[in-house]
């Protein structure tokens, strides 16, 4: 709790800002939403810059900062207070939070693939086993 109230102060427009921890909910969203926008745009700025064949290998990366920013958005001012001035302390929170979600995801499909790769054989298996033997 002490690391919250610790909280350095914000620089909105080189004057100092207040603490975070004396903003209401809604300044602190307002501060968020401005750094993850800022962070999005320099993000999508830098894709820009890369050949084609980078940007295609770039797809899960891409789709996980556009997942990660939407969910964020559609939680809004709901966000807790906690998770608000979390995220306002990370450098690029919206690049934090789609590499967690990137590697989540990622173990989900391993899991779901073996899952399918299971059911596929043991259904073909099955098949084999109700034939009848031709001699």
């Amino acid at each position: 709790m002490d690391d919250i109230r610790n909280t350095s102060a914000l620089f909105v427009g080189g004057q100092d800002a207040a603490p975070h921890t004396e903003r209401t909910a809604r300044e602190l969203w307002e501060l968020l939403f401005q750094k993850t926008e800022n962070e999005m745009a320099a993000y999508m700025n830098s894709l820009n810059q890369l050949p084609r064949s980078e940007l295609i290998m770039a797809a899960d990366e891409i789709s996980a900062m556009a997942t990660c920013r939407a969910e964020l958005m559609a939680l809004g001012e709901n966000l807790s207070r906690e998770k608000m001035l979390f995220l306002l302390r990370q450098e690029k929170p919206l690049e934090l939070l789609s590499e967690a979600w990137m590697e989540r995801r990622t173990m989900g499909e391993g899991e779901l693939f073996q899952s399918l790769l299971i059911e596929v054989y043991e259904d073909e298996h099955q098949q084999l086993l109700n034939e009848p033997l031709m001699l």
